[in-house]
């Protein structure tokens, strides 16, 4: 567990050959940092990452091969709840490639991905628990298939996830729009 000053990434974040171990030791360090505050404070505790990394289930197993949701459920077990966003379509704002910060707008999902099914649902917007989710639903949701994905190489392509097996409640929203940015 990390105590005191920060650790220091053992790993040349450079050398492409060391790069996953360098995911999977970053990944591991947060998981310990937020495993230290929970104990420290003796109080639940609210992680806010973006989804592949809050997950279960990594998207690549040979570039990311264990994400900070699963280092936590392996060490807190039922005690750690990975809550995972899906939306629709929509705009949000990002950094670009550029090191910029850029609104994108994306429209419907493809067919046959997580969103698209989603959207199909009766409600607009909605939660679900994954948890208690049974057939058909589970078996669709088990399945690896496409799921969008934000980040700072925006648009980037799609990460073949399996919802239900990445996520213990999911949120998913019809339609998102980006926040109006205040001027620097």
């Amino acid at each position: 567990m990390v105590r005191g000053s920060p650790a220091r990434d053992p790993y040349d974040v450079e050398d492409p050959k060391q790069n996953a171990a360098s995911l999977r030791y970053r990944d591991d360090t947060v998981a310990d940092n937020v495993i230290w505050w929970q104990e420290h404070t003796g109080t639940k505790v609210l992680l806010s990452a973006h989804d592949a990394h809050v997950g279960y289930e990594t998207f690549d197993p040979s570039a990311y091969p264990k994400m900070q949701g699963a280092f936590l459920r392996e060490r807190l077990g039922a005690g750690y709840v990975s809550v995972g966003v899906t939306y629709g379509r929509g705009s949000f704002n990002t950094v670009g490639a550029d090191g910029e910060i850029h609104r994108f707008t994306l429209g419907p999902a493809g067919p046959d991905t997580s969103e698209s099914t989603l959207d199909q649902v009766r409600y607009r917007d909605y939660v679900v628990d994954l948890r208690e989710v049974g057939s058909p639903a589970r078996e669709r949701l088990d399945r690896t298939r496409p799921t969008r994905f934000v980040g700072t190489d925006c648009p980037g392509p799609d990460l073949r996830i399996a919802l239900g097996r990445s996520h213990d409640i999911l949120i998913h929203l019809h339609r998102v729009e980006a926040a109006r940015l205040r001027d620097r």
